[in-house]
């Protein structure tokens, strides 16, 4: 069995379209790889997701805006050719976000369904006031959550996925090992190529494994 941790920019990475080939780890099957996301990083997910979705609404609101002065203009003939294009705009905005919200939904409910949510112990939180694995305090929290819930999987390969570049400093890396974590991918098309490469490597070891004996 594979253990693999997900974080916080797991589903804003496949609702933003920053990773294409995330939502493929979904499809994986369950007896092969255990998908853990921390509960933390549920709540900040929606609260970073809700953040850009107030940034895009503030966008759509300026546009709103810088139609209504130029319905004002009576005489520029530019004017008219810049408020139909705003207007297309704005259309095509809302339905991105329309988008965006769908998507994002629909990843948390792809969670719900296939992944283990991963409770932060008072252990873990205790921990992390004494011992700094990340530099900012809610990813030193998440890390305590992953390694004390890792611990639990003392037989098990155990991975994480993670696109923040604090995850992968040397003296993080050096905690993960320590927690037993095997390895820190940056894109799910290299979790995915390295999860592909170890089911080859399985498959040929038994089939040499029945050749001998057979023989």
């Amino acid at each position: 069995m594979i253990v693999l941790y997900l974080e916080t920019n797991f589903p804003l990475s496949i609702a933003l379209g920053r990773d294409t080939n995330a939502s493929q780890i979904f499809d994986i099957p369950c007896e092969q790889v255990l998908i853990a996301f921390p509960e933390i990083c549920l709540m900040e997910a929606i609260y970073a997701f809700e953040s850009e979705m107030k940034r895009q609404r503030e966008f759509f609101d300026r546009l709103s805006h810088q139609a209504s002065q130029l319905q004002r203009n009576r005489t520029s003939p530019l004017a008219r050719v810049l408020l139909g294009q705003i207007q297309e705009v704005r259309m095509l905005h809302a339905q991105f976000l329309d988008d965006w919200e769908k998507i994002f939904r629909e990843v948390l409910e792809r969670l719900a369904k296939r992944a283990e949510f991963v409770s932060l112990s008072p252990e873990a939180l205790l921990k992390s006031f004494t011992e700094t694995i990340l530099p900012d305090a809610r990813d030193n929290l998440i890390a305590h959550c992953i390694l004390s819930h890792a611990f639990n999987f003392p037989k098990d390969t155990k991975v994480l996925l993670s696109s923040d570049e604090d995850f992968h400093s040397e003296s993080a890396m050096q905690k993960w090992k320590q927690g037993g974590i095997e390895k820190v991918f940056r894109s799910a098309e290299d979790f995915i190529r390295w999860w592909r490469r170890k089911g080859s490597n399985h498959q040929k070891t038994r089939r040499d494994e029945l050749w001998q004996s057979e023989r």
